[in-house]
């Protein structure tokens, strides 16, 4: 039989039998679930399985801090994704954040996929994600409030972008010049044009970002092997 196994935090292991299955690919991802899309070989539709990361509650009752790390993590990925390796897959905003960490399950989730399919019966054919996590997180209220921040602040940048951009344009002309909180655009072939605007905010935009984004601490990379007793697969 071909199968995932994926590894509880109970102790147990659950079998997904993937030879029902003509083709599976990671769907989506976020950090609560990686979705797993499955086309049925016999034609008859597909079954979507969900692996659920975390369970919803820790020991000492103060919510699981996991998730805020990892939503950190790639928030500050998805703004400077070309800082840390990673092709651009969205817009350069906090909004494409899921983007990224699908990208990263499905690194190791493919290959597990595609073995599965093969119908090998290793029992070694374990389902692992690989996972961004933030230093600056230390509780999920504290978690919530800085990611929270950080969207904020950005959207504000946005905005003090776009508006100078608008500003920029219409002062476009002969001999004009434009002061911002970029500096100085000086004329370009007898006028003052958008494109030298566009390229003067941008630059300050995203030198604005990258120090933001200092307060969603450093990164580092690891490799989750067990996930949660509840939710899932279903």
């Amino acid at each position: 039989m071909g199968a995932i196994r994926i590894d509880r935090t109970n102790g147990t292991a659950t079998f997904v039998n993937m030879d029902i299955y003509s083709q599976a690919v990671v769907a989506n991802a976020n950090e609560g679930e990686t979705t797993l899309q499955c086309e049925k070989a016999d034609g008859s539709g597909s079954d979507s399985i969900n692996i659920v990361r975390f369970n919803t509650t820790d020991p000492a009752g103060d919510g699981v801090v996991w998730p805020y790390m990892m939503k950190a993590a790639y928030i500050k990925i998805a703004v400077d994704p070309v800082e840390y390796g990673y092709p651009i897959l969205g817009t350069l905003d906090p909004g494409s954040y899921e983007e990224y960490i699908k990208y990263d399950v499905s690194k190791i989730g493919d290959n597990v996929i595609s073995t599965a399919l093969s119908g090998s019966t290793s029992l070694e054919n374990v389902w692992s994600e690989r996972t961004a996590l933030s230093n600056a997180i230390t509780d999920k209220g504290q978690g919530d409030t800085l990611i929270s921040t950080f969207e904020s602040d950005f959207s504000d940048l946005e905005t003090e972008r776009d508006t100078e951009i608008k500003d920029c344009d219409s002062e476009t002309g002969a001999g004009n010049t434009y002061n911002g909180p970029c500096g100085t655009v000086e004329p370009l072939d007898g006028g003052l044009n958008s494109e030298g605007c566009r390229e003067c905010l941008n630059s300050y935009f995203n030198t604005q970002v990258s120090t933001l984004s200092e307060i969603l601490g450093d990164l580092s990379w690891h490799h989750q092997y067990i996930f949660a007793s509840e939710g899932g697969p279903s």
